[in-house]
């Protein structure tokens, strides 16, 4: 899955954690849990993490969003 970013140059295959939040319609605290969560566990998205950067793979939230409704992600840590 490639999407092309306004800000990237390049076709990026990652997302920071703000354009994460604006793909699923979440706020920062939310998609923070959701992320940090998931890097732990790399479900339901795959996360990476270089330093405090995060960067989540488009192709999981594609996939998060087409098989799953957001209603049935506990987002608590």
């Amino acid at each position: 899955m490639n999407a092309q970013i306004p800000d990237c140059p390049i076709t990026c295959l990652t997302v920071d954690v703000k354009t994460c939040a604006r793909m699923l319609g979440l706020g920062m605290r939310s998609t923070y849990r959701l992320v940090e969560r998931s890097y732990r566990e790399q479900s339901p998205l795959r996360v990476l993490r270089f330093g405090a950067a995060y960067r989540i793979s488009i192709a999981s939230v594609v996939k998060l969003v087409n098989n799953s409704t957001l209603e049935h992600v506990e987002f608590g840590g």
